[in-house]
């Protein structure tokens, strides 16, 4: 999978990790989670690989947006922190391009500043990746 970031989530990990000294570990822990949601792993079928995604959107880890398609899916995901203020309280929120195997990072912020993620910037980078 290739990975891009957005300038405001540049913006954002930042400005978190003024607080969050372990985010940068905690990020690269979560891009080895995505990738296993996505690539077939070895010895893995493609039914394993989706009763793997069905376990994983099941729990309150992670969940699609609505505003997902079949072009692309829309995810908001907790991040996991090394960083005890900040455990549970990270979202991290991307599109995957599935014909292009891209994922985007959109968003990432703490639920001590925000409830929601920003439906506007979702918006603005799904209209922008969806061809």
């Amino acid at each position: 999978m290739n990975y891009s970031e957005t300038p405001e989530f540049k913006k954002d990990v930042k400005m978190l990790k003024k607080r969050v000294p372990t985010l940068v570990s905690d990020l690269d822990r979560i891009k080895a989670r995505i990738d296993s949601l996505y690539v077939l792993g070895d010895d893995m079928t493609e039914a394993e690989l989706t009763e793997y995604r069905k376990q994983f959107f099941s729990g309150k880890v992670a969940a699609v947006l609505p505003e997902s398609s079949v072009e692309h899916e829309i995810i908001k995901v907790r991040l996991d922190s090394d960083t005890s203020q900040y455990r549970n309280k990270l979202r991290l929120i991307f599109i995957v391009i599935r014909n292009k195997d891209n994922i985007i990072l959109v968003e990432l912020y703490s639920k001590n500043d925000k409830n929601r993620e920003d439906a506007k910037r979702i918006k603005k980078y799904c209209i922008d990746f969806k061809n």
